[in-house]
């Protein structure tokens, strides 16, 4: 469990087909829920109870819906997942399609989000999380899910605390799905569903990096992710009521890294995943006296980093033998760049010249300093390679040798 003693129950409805003509068919749904469930149901990330619903009709929805609410107790987290079409009827109410919703009937034949904010009021569960990865209106622009304007986080506002609504879209905009094709047997996820996914499998999502991935968290790396890739044409959106944060799920475990090192004339390619293990113990003891010696060097020299105070030094690193005869046999390869065990007390540079391509992050809360390129790395954290006293974040671009 992330937090509490309650259950972590998750339902997912995905609906891309339709009876009705009127409702464009969609890629993404599906897959979306596929890929949510990897996520939710691994024990190292969500440990959830999942189940997921694929073009189900209206009435099963209903029941299956009233069930998931009904049995959940006051310490349990639920989560409700819907990807598909949502439309509005001409009062401007909220509902979600079926798989057999007729435009022309939709008190009857789609569930109203009426319906649902009314089974989220009554369920014991102190801790409610919707996640809609639909737009809501009457139009269906070709590539986007539903359209118009409807103010889905009131409509689907339940009362007391404890509840979070995250929405793929403003009540402006279209919820965009990315490029797939769907006769080839081809789909790629949405917007929205793929940076939940990505920041949750990835633990990005664990903005404040202790370890647990909540609400707030999610929603700022989700919106952050979905606006960059939509070039600023989707901007998702939420609203809660919570006493404290809502732990949905925990970052991905952190795990001692080794290094590997590939001797000269070995490309990385060659070199297949049973064999890494031999080739990484094999030449661990080699890198590691390397990076020992290196430290001492730039230790004694004291003009090589940015120090706490920040200050930096124009003098060179003086290159040793060592270093040379490293930089120039071996490339270093880091799985990950969630975490590195021991400190990596070389200068940034000199890790690309060893093979770690590094691309500068900033997250907040952090400054770039004044020559990256110059300040020593003492370790790879959840942001990155953290430079000393600098708290610049690097993120590490992975090119492995296999599972370590």
């Amino acid at each position: 469990m992330v937090t509490g003693s309650g259950v972590r129950r998750a339902l997912l409805i995905a609906t891309d087909r339709h009876e009705d003509a009127a409702f464009r068919r969609l890629r993404a749904p599906s897959h979306d829920a596929a890929a949510l469930r990897d996520v939710l149901v691994d024990p190292e990330i969500g440990g959830y109870e999942v189940e997921v619903l694929r073009n189900v009709p209206a009435h099963r929805l209903r029941v299956r819906l009233d069930e998931f609410f009904a049995r959940a107790e006051r310490d349990d987290l639920v989560l409700l997942y819907i990807s598909g079409h949502g439309v509005k009827d001409r009062a401007g109410r909220l509902n979600f399609v079926a798989t057999d919703t007729r435009h022309d009937l939709l008190a009857s034949t789609a569930v109203t989000a009426e319906f649902v904010r009314v089974l989220t009021d009554q369920t014991r569960a102190q801790r409610v999380v919707l996640l809609l990865d639909c737009c809501f209106g009457g139009a269906f622009p070709a590539g986007v899910k539903g359209g118009g304007d409807v103010d889905v986080l009131e409509q689907l506002a339940r009362e007391g605390r404890g509840w979070v609504v995250m929405t793929a879209s403003t009540r402006i905009q279209f919820a965009y799905e990315q490029s797939g094709d769907e006769l080839r047997g081809k789909s790629e996820p949405s917007l929205f569903t793929g940076a939940v996914v990505e920041g949750l499998r990835t633990g990005e999502a664990d903005l404040g990096g202790d370890g647990v991935v909540d609400t707030g968290e999610l929603f700022d790396f989700v919106r952050d992710r979905v606006r960059a890739r939509s070039g600023g044409s989707q901007t998702p959106t939420s609203m809660q009521q919570v006493d404290g944060p809502i732990h949905l799920c925990r970052a991905p475990s952190v795990r001692t890294r080794s290094l590997a090192v590939v001797p000269p004339g070995v490309s990385a390619s060659s070199v297949a995943p049973e064999s890494a293990g031999g080739l990484r113990w094999a030449w661990f003891a080699v890198v590691a006296v390397v990076f020992a010696v290196v430290f001492v060097v730039i230790v004694n020299q004291g003009d090589d980093h940015v120090g706490p105070t920040g200050a930096t030094s124009s003098s060179a690193v003086p290159t040793t033998a060592a270093a040379t005869t490293a930089e120039e046999a071996a490339m270093v390869r880091i799985e990950e760049a969630d975490y590195l065990g021991l400190p990596a007390p070389v200068a940034m540079d000199r890790l690309v010249r060893l093979g770690v391509v590094a691309e500068v992050r900033v997250p907040d809360g952090y400054y770039l300093p004044l020559d990256e390129g110059r300040c020593m790395t003492t370790g790879v954290g959840p942001r990155g390679l953290v430079a000393a006293g600098s708290k610049v974040a690097i993120t590490v671009a992975v090119d492995c040798l296999g599972k370590f």
